[in-house]
This record gives C-alpha cells, structure tokens and sequence, in this order.
C-alpha cells in the first residue's frame, strides 16, 4: 500500500498515491477535494542535488581557470553571472520539490502506511551520497586497472 499524506488544500490525510510509470515523480490525488500533487522522493531529489552542484563546479572551474586565458573581462563576468544565474534557478527547483514534502507530510497510520518502492524510503543523504559513491567506485577501479597494468 503506497504513503498516505496530508493535503495541503484541504487538510485532511486523504492524498493517496497513483502508480507512477517511472516513479521519479508519483502523482497523488486526494480522495476529498479531487487535487492532485506530484511528488518526487527525496532520495531522487538528493540525487539530482549532487549532480546539478558537480555540473555547477564543472562550469565554474571552466570559467575560472580555462576560459580566462582566451576570452576578455567581459566575457568571464557575463559567463560568471550566467552561471550564478542558471545554479540559482536549479536550486530554486530543488528547493520547491523538497517543500511539497513538508507541505503534504506523509500520515502515520500504521505500519501498512510505509512507502511502497525502494528509493521512497530512502533520505536525501543517501540521495546525494549515492552518486558520489557511485564515481568514487568507477575512478577507484581504473585507479587499479592502473596499477595492475603497470605491475604487470
């Protein structure tokens, strides 16, 4: 049985999940006033987190250390306020998903009224650690692909 939460409009615990094709976003629908949330887990909200400050980072050291040798001041203030401009829309996407969490808490009924996929019970530590492990064991095994090719 999927989470039952707390409709924000109404107020009343009867936003009850519909099946979600990919489950990065499950839409809920409350049975008393017909409106419908999407919500995304917050593991997967802690993962897009990691990836969209990765690809922050990426761009910003592109425009302070590669970019500055071949493009005027102009230039790197325009790419610099650019870049602030794009990493502060996506964190104020992240932060709106992560507000209709609190704005439509999940009820606690039961034990019958637990999320019902893998990644809606998981935090958005384990969201954002995830992927870091993920690159970590890839680097690490070519670090040791590395080494073996260079002992043998």
């Amino acid at each position: 049985m999927p989470a039952i939460r707390k409709c924000a409009k109404c107020g009343k615990p009867n936003l009850i999940s519909k099946m979600g094709i990919f489950k990065a976003v499950r839409p809920y629908e409350c049975s008393n006033c017909g409106e419908i949330v999407n919500i995304s887990p917050v593991a997967m909200l802690g993962m897009q987190l990691s990836v969209l400050v990765s690809f922050s980072i990426a761009g910003l050291v592109w425009i302070i250390f590669l970019a500055k040798q071949q493009t005027s001041l102009a230039v790197l203030i325009f790419s610099f306020m650019f870049w602030l401009f794009l990493s502060s829309i996506s964190i104020l996407v992240i932060i709106s998903k992560i507000r209709k969490h609190y704005q439509n808490p999940i009820v606690k009924l039961d034990e019958s009224n637990l999320p019902d996929s893998w990644i809606e019970g998981k935090s958005l530590l384990f969201g954002l650690l995830v992927p870091i492990l993920f690159i970590a064991t890839i680097i690490g095994f070519i670090i040791l692909l590395y080494y073996i090719d260079k002992w043998l």
